[in-house]
């Protein structure tokens, strides 16, 4: 586990899970058009901003 701030709130999330997940994880509503299990996978839609703050994650 690692912890990460999502929207000022400290969260534990499993080493390595995406911003995407993370967010999930702390049941915060994201829009996700690109992530949709009904679509073929795109990162492009640019709906979501992510401002890392320290370290590297991987993208949603």
């Amino acid at each position: 586990m690692t912890g990460i701030e999502v929207d000022g709130t400290g969260i534990d999330v499993p080493e390595g899970a995406s911003r995407l997940a993370a967010v999930r994880i702390a049941r915060i509503e994201l829009p996700a058009l690109c992530s949709d299990d009904r679509l073929s996978p795109a990162g492009s839609c640019r709906t979501r901003l992510v401002r890392p703050t320290a370290g590297s994650r991987p993208p949603a």
